[in-house]
């Protein structure tokens, strides 16, 4: 009995020397590496437009810049305003939400081919990651079921009166989709918008 007392004693006493070393670090190491500040365009900001770069492994990411910004200036920001391939007319073109920059995407073929930013539309699953409305007209089924409230069949339902429209001209389009009313609408109205070309 007295080994097992002894070796219960011993295990307590371990446990209380380890919480105190990991309490003395905390107190002499104020700041953890989950405690810096946030780099200044990864968090969304009221008046900010949300924008992708992807491409480059080393600037690829999601911004958050302020509103007006241009291409220019996003590539500027990223450290990649060096880049070329794109044009005087697109560099000065004003960011909006949902817009992605592919940079280092391939041109041509061959040796005379380059490598160039092309300006494009974020994936319709990462814009419903970052709280952004997916575009109706453009969303797959599988996108759209990630919406709460839309299963395989209403899903395959908005495609298909999609189809048949010949695409959606606006959001209170839905009601044309059969299972789908008002009240549903109502919900379905934050996850969705109708981009114009």
């Amino acid at each position: 009995m007295q080994t097992a007392d002894r070796q219960l004693r011993g295990a307590v006493l371990l446990v209380l020397c380890l919480n105190i070393l990991y309490l003395a670090r905390a107190a002499l190491v104020p700041e953890s590496p989950f405690s810096s500040p946030a780099p200044p365009y990864s968090e969304k900001k009221e008046g900010y437009r949300t924008v992708e770069i992807s491409g480059d492994p080393e600037i690829r990411g999601v911004y958050f810049v302020p509103a007006g910004t241009t291409v220019s200036g996003l590539l500027d920001l990223a450290g990649a305003s060096g880049r070329p391939g794109i044009g005087a007319e697109e560099r000065a073109r004003v960011l909006a939400d949902g817009d992605r920059i592919n940079i280092g995407r391939e041109e041509g073929s061959g040796p005379g081919r380059k490598l160039g930013p092309k300006l494009e539309k974020m994936s319709q699953s990462a814009r419903f990651v970052l709280d952004l409305p997916m575009d109706l007209n453009s969303a797959s089924v599988r996108e759209l079921m990630q919406v709460p409230g839309i299963g395989e069949k209403t899903a395959e339902a908005i495609s298909a009166s999609r189809g048949e429209l010949g695409g959606f001209g606006e959001v209170d389009d839905l009601r044309l989709v059969r299972g789908i009313g008002e009240k549903k609408l109502t919900s379905f109205r934050k996850y969705f918008i109708v981009e114009k070309e």
